[in-house]
């Protein structure tokens, strides 16, 4: 036994031993395996279940901000188109009062074509374009920048929603909501 071979004997007895058990072993490992796995995949698909029903939810909360965001721009919209309108109406008023201050300048002094007042009635029409020009690029910078910052809110609600596009399965857009 100094040599080590009672051991080596031993071992070997142990082995043919457990290699004629291994197919009994290995049938219950098996079905241990099966039922531990079914759980494991019932327990997924639960999540899975959940995942997708908070995903939905969300989507519909996230459809429902963008509708929230277009209604909110469109006022905006409606606001600035309503002040330029007020100062469109106010040039105009401005306009008539400088012509009628202008006809009776003219008319008192009887100086109504002399080139003194044909320059002071040019210079009126004229104040009132560069006036109606201004308050015009005023608005369309105003509208313009409403719309873009529409846009950038509409597409974050969508990037949002196409992340949610993996888990719901659904490929909704909500882009289309800026062209209305």
């Amino acid at each position: 036994m100094a040599d080590g071979g009672g051991f080596g004997e031993f071992l070997g007895k142990a082995g043919g031993a457990l290699s004629a058990a291994a197919p009994g072993i290995g049938a219950v490992s098996t079905v241990i395996g099966f039922f531990t796995s079914y759980k494991a995949r019932k327990k997924e698909a639960r999540m899975r279940r959940a995942r997708k029903k908070r995903a939905l939810k969300t989507e519909s909360r996230l459809f429902g901000a963008a509708e929230n965001v277009v209604k909110d721009f469109a006022m905006q919209k409606g606001f600035m188109t309503e002040d330029y309108g007020q100062e469109k109406r106010g040039g105009i008023l401005n306009y008539g009062q400088g012509m009628q201050d202008f006809k009776n300048m003219s008319g008192q002094q009887g100086f109504a074509n002399s080139g003194a007042m044909v320059q002071k009635k040019d210079d009126i029409i004229s104040a009132y374009g560069h006036q109606q020009d201004a308050m015009r690029l005023s608005y369309d910078r105003g509208i313009y920048g409403i719309n873009r910052q529409e846009e950038s809110e509409i597409r974050g609600i969508q990037d949002s929603l196409y992340e949610l596009s993996g888990i719901t399965g659904s490929n909704k857009s909500v882009l289309d909501m800026i062209t209305k």
